[in-house]
């Protein structure tokens, strides 16, 4: 369903019209980009910058892993040479679950959200 005139122009999908079948479900589906309603052809092609913005986002969470993974060896590194906290982990990770389970108990569910 397009939008006829103003900014969007009448080949231009807003995000939840319910345009089925007009490649931009396909966009979000592949490419998980919240901006595709707004890109523009006279920014390029869409062919190119949807395999461009995919690389971007692997190169950012292949980068933040490696973050991780080196920080966590990191972590683990340092708790193997303090018996002290090793003692008291059991307990802090109890503390942890029963805060957690604690903050799910106060917050309660709510539907829609």
């Amino acid at each position: 369903m397009g939008v006829e005139g103003g900014e969007h122009g009448p080949d231009r999908c807003r995000a939840g019209d319910g345009g089925a079948g007009d490649g931009q479900d396909l966009t979000f589906g592949l490419a998980g980009a919240a901006e595709a309603p707004y890109r523009s052809s006279a920014q390029g092609s869409q062919t190119v910058q949807i395999p461009i913005l995919g690389t971007v986002f692997w190169i950012i969470g292949a980068i933040w892993d490696l973050a991780f993974a080196s920080a966590s060896g990191a972590i683990g590194t340092w708790l193997k040479r303090r018996p002290r906290v090793q003692a008291a982990q059991p307990r802090l990770e109890g503390l942890a679950y029963l805060g957690l389970a604690g903050w799910a108990a106060i917050t309660g569910s709510r539907p829609g959200h």
